[in-house]
């Protein structure tokens, strides 16, 4: 097989229209191009050549994938791998569905001899194909074109697991009873680095490749999506981060980042593992879990993009964070064993007889030359009965736990009044729920809402109002890693009309002839009180940015307006404020560094 690899195939091109129906036995699904048949446009092209720089590759080519739209319903795929002869066959094993030409689709090699998981998406298809001992990614281009990867194997060592602090290793206990969580995800999400998306790789692929190499590592373990499952919570780039040479203490950092953070607690993804692909100089380690068996502030581990789906490097570092280690030194010794006791360990076999034996190890091994991985996670002989190197039983043991990291977010609210009167005191407190112990309470105030300063961190803040407005602004956070704020906005009732004013009164306005001195830096609101549309008026300058908010006492802003003139005058915005609740509200004019801010009091009745 070796000598075949060595030879240059010349590869007909073949074309197929979108009512293509595929053949059963003449189908080649990848057939390599030439980049100027290929006639890339220029963002295809820049992809191509960032990608192709890519240590990571030892070989990037540009291939033509067939109609895929009537993948999903064949049970076998022919696939052409360029430099092999003839067509190899993959056997479906898996099919997820995810709307028109959109699926996933898993298969395996005859003999044993490598899998495929196609990803098909409306950008086009990628996904990951394994044969003897290579790995090839698919990277979409679109125009039913993709990038053909050959992945470096000689960048992947034993040390792909980078150091492990010895304080975070937990101390397993003896095997634990099972528990199950009625099919609950364990809800993983995603960031990624400026550097990560500088490669080139599609993010959101690397990602889904990465969970369903998860999810089939579980049953081919022996074990159900009962038992054990994992769900792509979201993708998403995480600003401002940036590898440093060690990349433990860049999981660490993850962590208590707070932009990770507030990613991980959004309720759209609530994140029980969190994941960041990287591309830094890390040297040989190409992945590092925060903690093994870590709890919810510790479930955060990094990864490098290119080399994510390699070996199954993603799942390897998860499967750290749920509990699962590496080989133990007594049985098969490389720098990356552990011989921590417990039954959660990674496993090494072989396949075969001699010369035709194959050497296999699964995810949790350290990769070594010469042995390829493979998607599972327990001893293959016993599947999640092992007394040793069976990290199948462990997941099984803590899945329940991880998968309720974040079922219940952390929620904080300010309890107080909202209105006080001038130069007296008021008296702010909070309650917090899904928070067994907090770690830290920040209290910030500000007049204008924008510039906050520290006001207290103990269970209550006192302050005299001596502003007509006065942000308070809440932040705490829980020994679990959850962070929340929460803003809660307090008036001063001195100088201003908090009762129900006469009808006449209400709906007295001023004249529509009314201006400002251009030099005037006043913002005039009229009727104010208003039971209906509302006057803004304003002065601005040629060439300066104005954004208007109006803000509840909740905290909470919407924007009005957001624009930069092209002359100095004077403008007008009126705002109807029968889409807004009855109550007082602040508006607020940003007009480059300079901020004014109005109270605006609604009455009336939200239709």
């Amino acid at each position: 097989m070796k000598i075949f690899r060595l030879l240059l195939l010349t590869t007909t091109i073949l074309l197929l229209n979108s009512n293509y129906s595929f053949a059963q036995k003449d189908l080649e699904f990848i057939n390599e191009i030439t980049k100027e048949q290929a006639d890339l446009t220029g963002q295809q092209n820049a992809k191509y050549l960032k990608i192709k720089e890519n240590k990571a590759f030892k070989e990037v080519l540009i291939i033509r994938v067939g109609n895929v739209r009537t993948l999903e319903k064949r049970g076998a795929l022919h696939i052409k791998i360029p430099g092999l002869p003839g067509a190899l066959v993959a056997h479906r094993e898996a099919l997820e569905v995810r709307g028109e030409n959109e699926f996933q689709w898993t298969g395996r090699f005859r003999d044993d001899s490598g899998e495929v998981f196609i990803n098909a998406t409306n950008e086009g298809i990628f996904g990951r194909i394994i044969y003897e001992d290579d790995v090839y990614q698919l990277e979409g281009l679109g125009d039913g074109k993709s990038l053909f990867m050959k992945v470096n194997k000689e960048i992947l060592t034993p040390e792909e697991c980078g150091t492990i602090q010895p304080e975070l290793k937990a101390t397993k206990k003896n095997r634990q009873l099972k528990n199950h969580c009625a099919a609950v995800p364990i809800r993983v999400g995603v960031l990624f680095t400026q550097a990560a998306q500088n490669t080139g790789l599609n993010m959101n692929n690397i990602a889904q490749v990465a969970i369903a190499d998860l999810n089939t590592s579980i049953t081919s373990s022996g074990l159900t999506s009962h038992d054990v499952s994992f769900q792509v919570a979201g993708v998403q780039f995480l600003n401002g981060f940036v590898e440093t040479a060690n990349i433990c203490n860049d999981a660490a950092t993850l962590s208590n980042d707070n932009n990770a953070i507030q990613f991980r607690n959004d309720l759209n993804i609530l994140a029980d593992v969190v994941i960041l692909l990287t591309d830094g100089p890390y040297g040989l380690a190409v992945g590092c879990a925060n903690a093994i068996e870590a709890n919810a502030a510790q479930a955060f581990g990094i990864v490098q993009a290119a080399q994510a789906n390699a070996v199954f490097s993603f799942g390897h570092e998860v499967i750290h964070l749920i509990g699962g280690r590496h080989q133990q030194c007594a049985l098969f010794f490389n720098p990356g064993c552990d011989d921590t006791p417990g039954f959660e360990h990674g496993w090494k076999y072989r396949t075969g007889w001699w010369p035709f034996r194959k050497e296999k190890t699964t995810i949790m091994h350290q990769q070594q030359n010469g042995w390829t991985r493979q998607r599972e996670v327990s001893n293959p002989a016993v599947h999640g009965n092992a007394n040793l190197n069976d990290n199948a039983q462990m997941l099984e043991d803590n899945a329940c736990n991880v998968a309720a990291f974040m079922v219940n977010p952390m929620t904080v609210n300010i309890t107080g009044p909202s209105v006080v009167e001038e130069n007296s005191s008021g008296t702010w407190c909070f309650t917090v729920q899904n928070c067994n112990t907090i770690q830290n309470r920040l209290w910030e105030v500000s007049t204008d809402g924008w510039n906050y300063t520290f006001a207290g961190s103990g269970n209550c803040i006192t302050r005299i109002i001596t502003s007509e407005i006065l942000h308070i602004r809440l932040t705490v956070t829980c020994t679990d890693g959850q962070v929340v704020t929460d803003f809660h906005i307090v008036f001063s009732s001195g100088g201003f009309e908090l009762a129900q004013p006469k009808e006449e009164e209400s709906l007295k306005s001023l004249s529509l002839e009314t201006t400002l001195d251009l030099s005037s830096t006043e913002i005039l609101t009229y009727p104010n009180p208003t039971l209906e549309d509302l006057n803004i008026v304003y002065n601005i300058s040629k060439g300066t940015n104005t954004d208007i908010y109006l803000t509840d006492m909740m905290g909470r802003s919407q924007i009005i307006f957001n624009g930069t003139s092209q002359f100095s005058e004077q403008k007008t915005i009126t705002l109807p404020v029968v889409q807004y609740s009855p109550g007082l509200y602040i508006l607020t004019v940003i007009r480059d560094n300079s901020i004014h801010s109005k109270k605006i009091m609604i009455h009336g009745t939200k239709p």
